[in-house]
């Protein structure tokens, strides 16, 4: 995060397209939870698992408070730019966390949508979402006419009483356009209803 834009750009753009070797193992950790789920028997072990790296140029918008054309208030600490999950909440979110519409039925698109997340940087219908207060990062993937697959990250969040800080996955849900419009588009564009 220190380096200058254009070089930070770099790094970013090549740990993004060679996606480092430990984040292949997030398919079979999404794999394991709903086997264990269905089985009755969630095994929380306090694991947790890196995803990917937020875009340079998402990074950058959100660090310099450029959204939607208007300028906000920095950060007070540049945003980290990788983000991971603990097991506490991918199960929840895989046991349909929160209640929606239609929750039981997308089930199993969401977990089998949630093995690909290490990819979604580089999926061009992939939007960037910005949620102002609380700073969360929403990734929304379309999954067909009318609904997005998102998933929320909580921004330069601690782990727990441990002093690190990273992007947190929070949860998994099923969205439409109407139940994000009040979220800054960072990144993409919004499907043609």
């Amino acid at each position: 995060m220190t380096l200058s834009p254009s070089w930070r750009k770099v790094a970013f753009d090549d740990a993004i397209t060679r996606q480092v070797s430990w984040f292949r193992d997030f398919p079979g950790f999404i794999d394991q939870a709903m086997q264990e789920i269905a089985a009755g028997r969630p095994m929380h072990r306090g694991r947790v698992t890196p995803i990917s790296f937020v875009p340079a140029d998402v990074l950058t918008k959100i660090q310099h408070g450029v959204m939607d054309g208007s300028r906000e208030r920095l950060p007070p600490t540049p945003i980290v730019p990788i983000f991971a999950a603990r097991d506490r909440e991918l199960y929840h979110a895989l046991r349909g966390g929160q209640k929606w519409a239609g929750r039981e039925d997308m089930l199993a698109l969401v977990a089998e949508e949630a093995k690909n997340l290490p990819r979604w940087a580089d999926i061009p219908d992939v939007l960037w979402l910005m949620e102002k207060s609380p700073r969360q990062l929403i990734l929304a993937k379309p999954i067909d006419t009318a609904h997005y697959m998102t998933v929320v990250i909580l921004l330069n969040a601690k782990e727990g009483r441990k002093s690190e800080v990273l992007n947190w996955v929070q949860i998994f849900e099923i969205g439409t356009r109407t139940t994000m419009t009040h979220l800054v588009l960072l990144r993409g564009q919004w499907k043609s209803p």
